[in-house]
């Protein structure tokens, strides 16, 4: 097996949705595609994320259960997240005005395969639905 590693898994985002409000925070599901390229599974347990709106933080925190994704196959993977109200409060502006706003995902994690880990980084924008 020397020379084989493994191939990175494609991530993006899918929706981020308001699941509910209250005058302390704001509850966000964001909704995950994982597409694994390999022929075997890979696992993940542990998911570090943060949340942007015009590059200020909105929120940060970790996803801390089992994945696999199957091989050759795509899963969606739900990450709930918890909006403080004072960064809410952000948002107000783009709401207001009947705007979508877009916010950016930044998250990392490590994927453990049969042939090794892959360490994986990645960030996308996406518009609340």
């Amino acid at each position: 097996m020397v020379g084989i590693s493994p191939r990175k898994p494609e991530v993006h985002v899918l929706k981020v949705q308001v699941k509910k409000a209250n005058l302390t925070t704001v509850e966000l599901l964001v909704r995950l595609s994982i597409q694994n390229p390999n022929s075997f599974d890979l696992r993940f347990s542990h998911l570090q994320y943060q949340l942007f709106f015009h590059e200020k933080p909105l929120a940060e925190g970790e996803r801390k259960e089992d994945v696999i994704i199957k091989e050759n196959s795509t899963e969606e993977v739900e990450v709930p997240v918890t909006v403080h109200t004072r960064e809410a409060l952000l948002l107000l502006p783009a709401l207001l005005h009947n705007e979508k706003p877009k916010v950016k995902w930044t998250a990392k994690t490590v994927f453990i395969s049969p042939l090794g880990r892959i360490q994986l980084e990645f960030e996308e924008e996406k518009s609340f639905l």
